[in-house]
């Protein structure tokens, strides 16, 4: 799996980085999980995995490749405040599963 960054803004509004990245995903065969996405993604930027918030993950019918967006915030208590309810836990459900 590799990721490129397509663009990157920052917001100092919300105190967070705007990413629109691309995956390129021809080893993994399928989609990769949004966890492996977020983890590359985080590992990329040089970034802290717990303040990266996968947004949208969109790969078409048949294709190796996928376009996402993601938020970078300067600390997870930003996050908390500015994003729903339902991003924060599909980011967040899935450490809580494998710590089960």
């Amino acid at each position: 799996m590799k990721i490129e960054v397509i663009d990157k803004n920052y917001n100092k509004l919300l105190r967070r980085n705007e990413i629109c990245f691309r995956v390129i995903h021809n080893d993994t065969g399928g989609t990769p999980s949004r966890r492996r996405v977020r983890e590359e993604l985080a590992r990329v930027l040089k970034e802290d995995v717990k303040n990266v918030f996968l947004i949208k993950l969109i790969t078409k019918t048949g294709a190796n490749l996928s376009i996402g967006t993601a938020n970078i915030y300067e600390n997870l208590n930003i996050a908390k405040e500015i994003e729903p309810d339902y991003i924060i836990a599909r980011n967040l459900e899935e450490k809580k599963e494998e710590e089960s």
